[in-house]
């Protein structure tokens, strides 16, 4: 959310229960799976709840087909959870009421009971699960079921679900980041054996879709992911080459690497991996050659 981290403004989430709508560490410092700073804490009962309801009020009263989750494995990951220490000093400092000054305590008012993080060593904060509560709930919903869902299997923490998300029955499709870089690879003519790689896109992905068993490297795939690979069609797979992350078509094949200098951020902000090939120059070009092979 706009809330940022633990020192972010208060504007809604924060002041109703920080403990609650946030993933927390136990001195109230934010997980950011998000890359924006905190993460919902989405497989909370409470924020649970509340998600569904938003949804079903896009699909029943806005009349919206379906969604795409960015960065849906968050997801799946494991809520945090604190419980009530009645008996403890209350601390008066309350970053559940908004503050956010990093205190695991949040009471404002000496009769309220003030709380401690739960640590459970099976299931961590934010460890991913294989039967994530929010997911199943979506998925069995009798309205939600109904809509088109997709999920962009991974997030900024390193999480990569492609190929193993949690689809309940292929419920879910996968926004699918293999078919864009084997398709990038071989349109560039990148050395290698993209030939095969290529032609597996174009048929669905079944190294990724069809394939049960996981890649060594797939951590997920061999884990809690293991039970959702497999014996999926190519309906599994959203293709795409570009979206709103990173280069564009025309970036494509007119940048070898990115140049953000002019957002002020050093040329750090934008994405990394973009598999991109310029076509002999760097940039807008007048060179008639450089302009067709484009």
């Amino acid at each position: 959310t706009a809330e940022g981290n633990e020192q972010g403004p208060s504007l809604s989430f924060r002041g109703f229960s920080n403990r609650v709508y946030y993933m927390l560490a136990p001195k109230g410092e934010y997980y950011n799976y998000s890359g924006c700073g905190n993460t919902f804490n989405c497989n909370h009962p409470v924020v649970r709840e509340f998600i569904l309801d938003c949804l079903r009020y896009w699909v029943s009263e806005m009349h919206v087909d379906g969604f795409r989750f960015d960065l849906a494995s968050i997801m799946t990951r494991n809520n945090s959870k604190w419980a009530a220490h009645p008996e403890r000093p209350i601390d008066s400092t309350g970053v559940g009421n908004g503050n956010g000054n990093g205190s695991s305590s949040f009471s404002s008012s000496s009769s309220s009971p003030s709380f401690h993080w739960l640590d459970d060593p099976e299931q961590c904060t934010g460890t991913p699960l294989s039967d994530p509560p929010l997911l199943s709930s979506i998925s069995t919903d009798p309205i939600l079921s109904k809509a088109k869902l997709i999920a962009e299997a991974w997030d900024c923490d390193g999480l990569n679900q492609v190929g193993s998300f949690p689809h309940y029955g292929g419920r879910w499709s996968e926004w699918n980041g293999v078919f864009r870089d084997n398709v990038r690879q071989f349109i560039k003519g990148t050395d290698g054996l993209w030939s095969g790689a290529f032609a597996g896109a174009l048929c669905g992905s079944p190294d990724v879709y069809a394939k049960a068993k996981p890649a060594e490297s797939d951590w997920w795939g061999n884990h809690g992911g293991y039970r959702w690979r497999g014996t999926r069609g190519p309906s599994a797979s959203i293709n795409f080459v570009t979206a709103h992350d990173g280069f564009t078509l025309a970036d494509l094949c007119s940048y070898n690497k990115k140049h953000n200098e002019a957002n002020g951020e050093a040329n750090k902000d934008g994405e990394q991996h973009n598999n991109s090939w310029n076509c002999g120059q760097e940039g807008p070009s007048a060179d008639e050659g450089v302009r067709v092979l484009r």
